[in-house]
């Protein structure tokens, strides 16, 4: 399938395709789409369970982690 559009778009299409290093247009419209698309159930599942984790403080902060590598 072709889409028609402005030589503005495709400018910025190919700008952001090299930025984001992506191997296709198609990537690129994926890379904005994919956001508003519904999460599958696996997703939902580990997102619920990442907040759940989060709520109970059972997360590491990005900080100690470093601190943790730095000391090995």
């Amino acid at each position: 399938m072709q889409l028609r559009i402005k030589e503005e778009t495709h400018l910025a299409m190919t700008k952001l395709k090299k930025q984001l290093l992506l191997d296709s247009y198609d990537d690129v419209i994926w890379h904005f789409i994919e956001a508003y698309l519904p999460l599958s159930k696996e997703s939902e599942n580990l997102r619920r369970e990442a907040l759940d984790e989060f709520k109970k403080s059972e997360t590491t902060s990005f900080d100690k982690i470093l601190a943790e590598h730095e000391k090995n």
